[in-house]
């Protein structure tokens, strides 16, 4: 006999069963109500008498044969059912009448079990209950509520006799964003134990790893992410992070950059954007500036990064022309931003629009004067463009810097 399933409306949909009659599917959608008000959390269930008369008429006498060789004790007790009239006592529910006396249990399980098998070989599927915790651990984890999302995932999982990975990734992710790494790290080395083979929960235990500031561990952790799935992106980019943007994984050329990897995936702007600025930092440091824009120019474009990690990209490729567009963004925003006006106009200047990076330098030094950088720059503009004697001026007023020799030359000539 099929089994049953826990709510009849967990296996009957609208629109399935359409190779039943339709008298059935309306029946059973309609026949099957809770015996108690939902407050109290009952799970048992009643067939109304016309319903079951409903299922019973349109049901093959082969039914009712089928019914009598299960139950042979019984006889057809399911053509014994549609006569009884019981009582019945309003609902305080939609206005529907409940039975207050139930028809025999096997005869009910019986013919629910039937008409179970019925519709799911008309195509009627069955679903699993909907954990209403799931629910709401998913909401909070889109709201970012880390703390409570934590408590819920921690419940689900613990209540599964730790069996849901999922719920157990969602717990230990949860703690990492809650600033609890120890706890993080603790569940996700469960999981790894539980699931060796799994990419993502080495990812996390990666994460953890590197949120404690242990980067042997959080290396060997993305290395084994990288070897069950060569082409995830945060791993790779992550990897890149930590051995100076140079990893090598199954099938890439030895010594290849997880940004020249990921590019060729096509995954480089799935990479989150703190990555992303990290890896093309570490390019530009090690003089790989193709691939330091390729990294920046994604972070940049996702508009995720502050004023000053647009300055700081700019910075770390100065004079490069490519920086233009990010500086003038931040200048956009901030119009006496100091330090992105003078990096603009340096990159101008080497890009050879001299006569707008004199005017874009002129507005760095006067929106701060004391700033040697941008009068440096200024001065450098204004020679370059026949203008040494203004330059010179602007060059006398800048306070002389330790050790550049300025002090030295004043104290001789005043000999």
């Amino acid at each position: 006999m099929a089994a049953l399933p826990q709510d009849p409306g967990d296996y009957c949909h609208e629109g399935s069963g359409s190779a039943l009659p339709s008298k059935i599917s309306h029946a059973l959608r309609k026949s099957i109500y809770p015996q108690h008000p939902p407050r109290t959390g009952a799970k048992a269930a009643l067939l109304r008498p016309e319903a079951l008369a409903a299922l019973s008429s349109q049901l093959t006498p082969s039914l009712e044969r089928g019914y009598a060789t299960a139950f042979p004790t019984e006889g057809h007790q399911l053509r014994r059912v549609n006569e009884v009239r019981p009582q019945r006592e309003a609902s305080r529910h939609q206005g529907v009448a409940y039975c207050t006396m139930p028809p025999p249990p096997r005869a009910t399980t019986f013919v629910l079990a039937t008409v179970t098998a019925l519709l799911a070989s008309a195509g009627c599927r069955s679903e699993p209950r909907v954990d209403q915790r799931m629910v709401r651990a998913k909401a909070l984890t889109r709201a970012s509520s880390w703390n409570d999302a934590a408590s819920i995932w921690s419940d689900i999982y613990r209540d599964s006799g730790n069996a849901n990975k999922r719920a157990g990734i969602e717990a230990a992710r949860a703690n990492l964003q809650a600033g609890r790494p120890g706890v993080a790290r603790s569940r996700a080395a469960e999981l790894e134990r539980r699931w060796p083979d799994d990419p993502e929960i080495w990812e996390l235990l990666g994460m953890t790893h590197e949120r404690l500031q242990d980067t042997a561990a959080a290396r060997e952790a993305y290395m084994q992410v990288l070897h069950l799935a060569p082409g995830r992106p945060y791993a790779l980019a992550r990897m890149g992070v930590l051995t100076g943007d140079t990893v090598s994984v199954a099938g890439a050329p030895d010594g290849t950059t997880s940004i020249a990897q990921l590019e060729a995936l096509g995954a480089l702007r799935s990479v989150d954007v703190e990555s992303l600025f990290e890896l093309g930092l570490r390019a530009a440091e090690t003089g790989r500036l193709d691939q330091a824009v390729l990294a920046l120019d994604a972070a940049i474009e996702s508009g995720d990064l502050s004023l000053a990690q647009r300055v700081q990209a700019a910075a770390a490729l100065s004079p490069d022309r490519r920086t233009i567009p990010w500086l003038r963004s931040v200048v956009l925003a901030d119009p006496l931003h100091t330090r992105g006006l003078t990096l603009l106009g340096v990159a101008q200047l080497a890009a050879g629009f001299k006569a707008a990076a004199v005017t874009t330098l002129e507005e760095a030094a006067s929106s701060d004067p004391s700033d040697p950088d941008a009068m440096r720059a200024y001065a450098d503009a204004l020679t370059q463009t026949g203008q040494a004697g203004r330059a010179a001026e602007i060059l006398d007023r800048i306070a002389p810097e330790p050790g550049d020799g300025f002090a030295g030359d004043a104290a001789d000539d005043a000999n």
